[in-house]
């Protein structure tokens, strides 16, 4: 009874796992892939960010400084 049992579980049982773990390795790899995707497109919208924030304090400077030479 257990060596059918056993055969069973190398028979039919242990391919499966096996196919999962293939499985598995390669819905991470597709993960990774758009994690880094992700994150390429993070950094691209902070540099954008940056530049306008950037842009922006500039032009405050320069009104508020045209606005203290008035007074």
């Amino acid at each position: 009874m257990l060596d059918d049992l056993k055969e069973l579980f190398q028979a039919f049982i242990l391919p499966q796992f096996e196919g999962l773990k293939g499985d598995m390795r390669a819905l991470e790899s597709k993960i990774d892939a758009l994690d880094s995707k992700f994150d390429a497109k993070i950094n691209a919208l902070d540099s954008k960010f940056e530049a306008k924030i950037g842009a922006l304090d500039s032009k405050f400077d320069a009104k508020f400084d045209a606005l203290e030479m008035k007074l």
